[in-house]
């Protein structure tokens, strides 16, 4: 976000005018921002690659940040962000992904730590490292061992030679990955079936099953654009997927195929994350700056809204922000990434200062600004918000003033304000008729109850 530049006040008559600020330090231009997870204000730069800086990656068993640069080197930071190794490579990684792997291959008690995959920007290959320990990062060289290095006469490119057989050439393979001139664009890790996916421009999806030291075990066919977002759903058991056609897929990786298109986005989607501690939600944020939070098991979207920054203009109209990532910073904490960064924040679980249950009616006094909503039985028996009550709402801060509890003896079916803004119409569901003090909530009257005749010949209240 732009930042106004202070202005000083002249110095009083006697006085000394005050200093001029100190000139700051440029930031490097190859340089990352850390920025505070609650302000997302600047905490301080980080330099080391030589270009700019393309993907990032953590791994939560070392408590590491692994990042990729147009500079063709992989750093490793500790979490200090000093640096751990620099890998140089022959060329440079556009994503990366990290899987903690417990039972890799035959000998299921053998922990082999984790495995690091970096697709290439420019090629279809995929780099997996096999990380067994911290040292291994620090001892190792490079992707290509020195006595394995081959020079290839038509691309002039250093390439491993595969006859080499050394514990640095082991520790590295490369994936067939996509074909050519399809780069991957994304990769995630499916940990209970030990399998990485990763989509690309062409329009597939790929499983690698790394139980088979990578062999191809599934290919996913379905999309009518490239795909550049992906992400696994553990609470049904599916990958997520989505890119330029507008359309969110919902794949089955153990069958093989495709059980659901989620459709509403009218741009090309440049992000899609599953809500922390809420495994049924899914967000996705298309180029214009349109938002759905989406629920998995009924397969709809159940909240739309738009990420733009309303004051950024001078002209106090909304600019769009073009988002190109997201990340949640907890449950009910959400930034999205663009031209600006915006943080969305989503109300607390807690019925006092929200209601979780269906309201069917609501009713408004404009002239104090307050909100009437009925309350159901879900309180309890002989609560202060028991069957029959009525919370109030300030219509300008969104808290809870009160409540006038006990109003009918069943829930509350319909509420309307009259004209004078003075008096409160409380019905029931058994056709209770009730007047409220609008102010206090004391009852100024009580109306005879509504009665319908039922079709089995009874007579039944209602409103």
């Amino acid at each position: 976000v732009p930042v106004e530049k202070a202005t000083t006040r002249p110095g009083l008559l006697g006085t000394k005018p005050p200093k001029p600020p100190a000139p700051t330090k440029p930031t490097p231009e190859c340089a990352f921002q850390l920025l505070h997870p609650t302000t997302l204000k600047p905490k301080r730069s980080v330099a080391g690659h030589t270009g700019d800086v393309l993907c990032a990656c953590h791994v939560p068993e070392y408590d590491w940040i692994v990042t990729s640069g147009n500079d063709r080197q992989l750093i490793f930071w500790e979490p200090g962000f000093a640096q751990i190794k620099r890998w140089n490579i022959d060329t440079a990684i556009g994503s990366l992904c990290w899987a903690p792997i417990q039972s890799y291959g035959r000998k299921t008690s053998e922990n082999l730590g984790g495995m690091l995959f970096a697709a290439d920007r420019c090629t279809e290959k995929i780099h997996v490292w096999n990380i067994k320990e911290q040292m291994v990062v620090r001892q190792y060289e490079g992707p290509i061992c020195r006595a394995s290095r081959m020079k290839c006469s038509a691309t002039e490119r250093v390439r491993q030679d595969p006859t080499c057989q050394c514990e640095q050439c082991r520790m590295h393979w490369e994936l067939e990955g996509h074909g050519s001139n399809s780069p991957a664009q994304v990769m995630t890790w499916i940990p209970q079936m030990e399998v990485l996916a990763s989509a690309a421009l062409d329009r597939t999806i790929r499983l690698w099953d790394m139980i088979q030291h990578g062999k191809l075990s599934h290919e996913f066919r379905g999309h009518t654009k490239g795909v550049t977002c992906l992400e696994w759903v553990p609470s049904v058991r599916s990958l997520l997927s989505a890119g330029f056609d507008h359309t969110l897929s919902l794949w089955d990786p153990q069958a093989g195929c495709k059980f659901a298109d989620l459709r509403g986005h009218g741009s090309s989607i440049a992000g899609a994350k599953v809500v922390p501690d809420s495994p049924y939600e899914v967000v996705s944020v298309d180029y214009s700056g349109i938002c759905k939070l989406w629920d998995v098991r009924r397969l709809e979207c159940v909240q739309t809204f738009l990420a733009n920054d309303a004051g950024a203009e001078a002209g106090q109209e909304p600019q769009g922000v073009h988002p190109r990532s997201m990340v949640f910073l907890g449950r009910d904490r959400l930034v999205v990434s663009g031209r600006k960064m915006v943080l969305f924040e989503r109300d607390l679980p807690d019925p006092k200062v929200t209601s979780d249950t269906v309201l069917t009616s609501m009713a408004v006094n404009e002239r104090k600004s307050d909100i009437f909503t009925p309350t159901r039985g879900d309180a309890g028996p002989g609560g202060a918000e028991a069957s029959g009550s009525v919370r109030v709402w300030s219509a300008l801060s969104g808290q809870i003033k009160g409540s006038f509890p006990n109003v009918v003896a069943s829930n509350v079916t319909a509420l309307a304000v009259d004209a004078g803004s003075r008096r409160l119409a409380v019905g029931s569901e058994k056709g209770e008729m009730v007047i409220l003090n609008c102010s206090s909530g004391h009852t100024l009257k009580v109306l005879t109850p509504h009665t319908v005749p039922k079709r089995g010949g009874r007579d039944e209240k209602s409103v």
